[in-house]
């Protein structure tokens, strides 16, 4: 999953850019988690899965 991470505010930028940028920095770090997250429930579901229809395999031979 591609993420577009917001730009940065530069010094030169009329909002204050010390302040947004802090938030902005959060809202990259929380979206990274997410993915990382989203990704190890992926797997973990693929797994148990794969171990559900390996053992329905077994049973039926």
């Amino acid at each position: 999953m591609d993420i577009q991470k917001p730009r940065r505010f530069e010094t030169t930028d009329r909002a204050h850019a010390d302040l947004f940028n802090e938030a902005i920095d959060q809202l990259n770090v929380n979206d990274e988690r997410i993915a990382k997250r989203a990704e190890e429930a992926e797997e973990r579901a693929k797994t148990y899965t794969d171990a559900h229809a390996t053992k329905k395999i077994i049973r039926m031979q």
